[in-house]
Parts: C-alpha cells; sequence; structure tokens
C-alpha cells in the first residue's frame, strides 16, 4: 500500500474484530506493518522499519524512535498492560495517532502527535495506571480524548493549535492533568458524567512547563490572548498565580501557571574602572577575546553577561554601556542539532522571553530562503534598547511561530540565558571574564538548539 491519504487501518467495537494474521511482509509506504497478537517481551524501535504498530492482547512491549504517518492509526493499543511508548512521531492519521483502549501500566512519553485528521491521542476504557508524559500534541483535529477513563496521568506536555480542543473528557473521573502548557481556542470540553478530575499537583520546588521554579497546575493559554495564563502575571518566579481556575464543568486548577512580571533590580551605580575607550567618532571594534570567541563591543548603554557554549566551559563577556544611548545589537549564533532543516516557511524563529521582552521585539524571524541544516549555525542579530537602571535577567529561546498577533508560540531546546545590567553612567567599556560550570545543551527533540558565543 502506498501514497494512499489513509494506508492500513483495522477497526471495531469488539475484540473479534481485531485478531487477525498479519505479518512485516505487508507493507506502508515501504514501511512494515507489526501487527503483533497474543505476544510478549516485544521491541519495536528505529531498526524495526514500522509504518504503523498495533499491539492486541500483548504484554511488556516497547515501542521507541519511529516515524508513523498516513494510516488509520500510529499505534493502536488494545487489552494490553505494561506497553512503553517513547519518543515517537505519529501524523497525519485518519483516527488517531495513539490509541489505548482497555490497558493497564501503559506510557507514552517524549513524542510528537500531530497533523491527524482524528484524535491525537485516544484512551478509552482505561483499567489501570496510563502515564502521558512530556509529548508534543499539535495541530490535530482534536487533541486529548479520554473517554470512560480513570487513573489517568497527563504532564509536561505541550498541547497546541488543536481545532476542536486541547482537552476532551467524556465519562470520565479521577485523572491528574497537571503541568501541561495549553494554547487552543477551546483548551478543554467535558461530556458526560465528568468531574473529579485533579488538574494540579501540591507545589513543588521543581522547573515547570515556562521554564519558572515551581510545579503546580497547568499554562492556559488562548490563540486571542484571553487566557487566564496570559492576563495574569505570577507574583514571583516561581510562576503560579494566586488565584485558581475553574473550568467548565467545575472542575479547578488550584495553582494555574503564568510568567512572572518583569521588574528590574535597582541597583547602585558601581565605581567604573577607568581605562582608554572609543571616541564619540570611532566605530566599536571587535576584539578576540580567547579561542573561537569574538564579540562585538556595544556602543550603548548598560552591563551585559553574554553566555555561550565552549568545549568544556562556559564563559562570561561583561560589557558597561550607558541609559542614555539608544540601544544597541547583539549577534546569536544558534546551532541546530537536531535532524530536521529550519526554514521560514517552517515558522522557525527565536524568541524573546522574560526581561528580554523589554529590551526589543518579542521574536526573529528566520529570513525567507535561508535553511539551517542540522548543524549549521544561523546568527539572529538582536537589539537591545535602552531601559531603566537596573538588572535583568533577558533570556531567548528557539521556537515555533504559529501567529504573530496575538503571539503564540511553541518553544524548543534549552534557554539562552543572559544577565543585563543598565547604569546611569556612560563610562568606558569595562571587560570581564568568568569560568562557569559546564552545561550540556543538547536535548532529545527533533528540533532542538544549542545557543553559544562564537
Amino acid at each position: 500500500m502506498n501514497n494512499n491519504k489513509y494506508n492500513f487501518k483495522v477497526d471495531g467495537t469488539t475484540d473479534d474484530s481485531f485478531y487477525h494474521d498479519i505479518d512485516t511482509s505487508n507493507t506502508v509506504d515501504g514501511k512494515q506493518i507489526h501487527y503483533l497478537t497474543n505476544t510478549s517481551d516485544v521491541n519495536i524501535d528505529s531498526g524495526s522499519d514500522a509504518g504503523t504498530v498495533y499491539c492486541i492482547n500483548c504484554t511488556n512491549t516497547s515501542i521507541s524512535d519511529v516515524t508513523l504517518s498516513s494510516n488509520g492509526y500510529g499505534v493502536n493499543i488494545r487489552n494490553s498492560t505494561n506497553v512503553s511508548i517513547n519518543n515517537i512521531n505519529s501524523e497525519s492519521d485518519e483516527m488517531a495517532g495513539v490509541s489505548f483502549t482497555s490497558v493497564e501500566e501503559t506510557t507514552l512519553s517524549n513524542s510528537t502527535i500531530s497533523y491527524n485528521d482524528g484524535f491525537g491521542i485516544l484512551v478509552d476504557d482505561n483499567q489501570g495506571l496510563t502515564v502521558l508524559s512530556g509529548n508534543t500534541v499539535n495541530s490535530n483535529n482534536g487533541g486529548i480524548l479520554l473517554k470512560d477513563s480513570g487513573n489517568v496521568v497527563i504532564k509536561d506536555s505541550h498541547i497546541t493549535g488543536n481545532d476542536q480542543f486541547g482537552i476532551e473528557l467524556d465519562d470520565s473521573t479521577g485523572n491528574h492533568i497537571y503541568n501541561n502548557y495549553f494554547m487552543n481556542e477551546n483548551n478543554t470540553r467535558f461530556t458526560g458524567q465528568t468531574s473529579g478530575n485533579t488538574w494540579n499537583r501540591t507545589e513543588t520546588d521543581e522547573d515547570n512547563i515556562i521554564g519558572l521554579s515551581a510545579q503546580g497546575g497547568n499554562f492556559w493559554g488562548q490563540p486571542d490572548g484571553n487566557g487566564i495564563s496570559q492576563l495574569n502575571y505570577a507574583p514571583d518566579s516561581r510562576g503560579i498565580l494566586n488565584e485558581s481556575y475553574t473550568l467548565g464543568n467545575g472542575d479547578v486548577d488550584y495553582h494555574p501557571l503564568a510568567f512572572e512580571y518583569p521588574t528590574p533590580t535597582p541597583t547602585p551605580t558601581p565605581t567604573p574602572t577607568i581605562r582608554p575607550g572609543p571616541g564619540p567618532s570611532e566605530k566599536p571594534k571587535t576584539s578576540d577575546f580567547s579561542p573561537g570567541f569574538a564579540i562585538n563591543d556595544p556602543a550603548k548603554s548598560g552591563l551585559y553577561d553574554y553566555y555561550g557554549q565552549f568545549i568544556h566551559s562556559w564563559m562570561s563577556e561583561r560589557l558597561t554601556i550607558c541609559e542614555a544611548c539608544n540601544g544597541t545589537n547583539l549577534s546569536v549564533p544558534v546551532m541546530n542539532t537536531g535532524t530536521k532543516a529550519w526554514t521560514n516557511d517552517d515558522r522557525v524563529a527565536l524568541f524573546a522571553i522574560k526581561d528580554a521582552l523589554w529590551f526589543g521585539k518579542e521574536f526573529y524571524e528566520l529570513p525567507s530562503g535561508v535553511i539551517v541544516m542540522p548543524g549549521e549555525t544561523y546568527t539572529f542579530d538582536v537589539f537591545i534598547r535602552n531601559c531603566t537602571p537596573g538588572t535583568y535577567t533577558p533570556r531567548y529561546q528557539m521556537g515555533q511561530l504559529f501567529q504573530k498577533n496575538p503571539l503564540v508560540r511553541s518553544l524548543f531546546g534549552e534557554q539562552y540565558n543572559t544577565t543585563l545590567e543598565i547604569s546611569s553612567d556612560c563610562g568606558n567599556i569595562e571587560r570581564h571574564s568568568v569560568d562557569l560550570p559546564s552545561i550540556d545543551l543538547y536535548i532529545d527533540e527533533d528540533l532542538k538548539a544549542s545557543l553559544f558565543a562564537r
């Protein structure tokens, strides 16, 4: 079966509908159909050349590192126990990217489920603990559907841009949903007798889905900018609102997430270290700071920590410039350490996070026609404008742009952190260097980024 909108599907309302003898000599778009019945201890991975996977009455099954598309289901698990699915891509399927029916002790993690004409993830008649963790569920007709199910945990996931809903609960209760990033026109939908689900965990000191320091509930955004997490700021860097959020069925997220309001911390004006600097008519120079590292001296106001990735350590470049100037440009080279090219057509961009929004644009798009292949580097010119004297911590992160106004985005990769201190004294340029511990920037995502200074 090749080049069909949907190549292969087995469906039905009874168990007998799913018991068939289908071997791997059958293929979809050149990849094997893995149709398992009454099996145990089976591992399907990148070497299995899988195009679609069915597990009927299976135990101890592992599915990982596969890309599945254009079938009835990408993965269909039924009447099975101890099934682990990790790091898969399932897209453009008719019914669901991943479907679980009557399963126990099952996990789906670190996977991308997108562009499916039915649901991204379907959980029906869940029997035991099912954990959906660290997934990206975007641009499906419906995001996640829980039907007649309880004891499902959904956490640490981005659920964005789905047409009908982000998550629907149909006659489902006793589920635990927290630390997710919702950005859909309708984030939730409730049908049948659905209540008694938990939408947050007890506040805990772990990084949350938006990069702040405490976990609690979920981030509730909407494309029109009217989500509770967009209309309100968290009181501190923990990123948890003081107010609760009541959902349509009466369930409550008691600890919804939001960004902290970017307030600068005033600092005393330091006594500058005097040394010769450029005169009024001189252009800023480029200095070789250390092997493999060079940066243009800004001629505008502020004290910057400019961090970059070296082979074994991080370095910091500080530049002092005064408040009275109009701004400056910094070069931010970004390496594509993933497996997929970055293009403007895919809306890949560098986004300003937190304090960075005070100093320039919300995002910097790749120019039309630019293609950044895996392993290649592209340099963004980031504008830093003048601001009230104080200390700031601007951050930048790669992501995909879904909508410009209001801004709708999905971030990936590590955040690039800087420290910026605006002073009221123009003074001369002062340089420092600092060695910091090594940090590994490589992440297990299809699109991912390392940011570093040249």
